[in-house]
């Protein structure tokens, strides 16, 4: 009977083991990667998944008549992709390309272009409970763009909202 109560011990013990590791892996799921990146004073974060890769901005070329947030076309290894200013979507002051901008590449199944950056700040973990919905920095109209904000004031844009907003596409053309 001291087996069975030693057999029983060592059973319970395992199963506890077992329960704190379920638990382990339901909080890693309550959490959000993000990739930080500043534009003037501000931070602001995509979603580690959304992004293809992160380059420095070497060359491009402006585009003649299309709207100020459409910076120009970058051609990424033979790859043509367009650049996205931020600073003209929300209306931000400063000078949106500099010798230190740096471009990330955002992407899913349907689209792709380039978003233009001060300086990228790194990947991080945030728990999803850490997050609000609200920004009070961007005005009305640009909420849609924002998937939320940290309780450090570092603002999470949703890059599908932003890779597919019509009203950021240029399908006009030109006589």
């Amino acid at each position: 009977m001291n087996d069975s109560a030693n057999h029983q011990r060592i059973l319970h013990e395992r199963a506890l083991a077992l329960a704190k590791e379920n638990t382990s892996l339901a909080t890693e799921e309550a959490y959000l990667e993000v990739t930080s990146f500043h534009l003037g004073r501000e931070q602001y974060a995509f979603e580690s998944r959304m992004i293809r890769e992160i380059v420095r901005l070497r060359e491009y070329t402006p585009l003649p008549c299309v709207p100020p947030f459409i910076a120009g076309i970058l051609n990424l290894r033979g790859w043509i992709i367009s650049l996205l200013d931020l600073r003209q979507v929300f209306g931000l002051p400063g000078a949106s390309i500099t010798e230190s901008t740096q471009v990330i590449v955002l992407s899913d199944n349907d689209m792709e272009f380039g978003v233009l950056i001060d300086a990228i700040d790194g990947v991080s973990h945030i728990p999803l409970s850490c997050i609000q919905q609200h920004a009070p920095m961007l005005d009305h109209q640009h909420h849609k763009y924002v998937r939320g904000v940290t309780t450090e004031r570092m603002i999470i844009l949703d890059a599908q909202q932003l890779l597919h907003d019509p009203l950021l596409r240029v399908q006009e053309e030109v006589s």
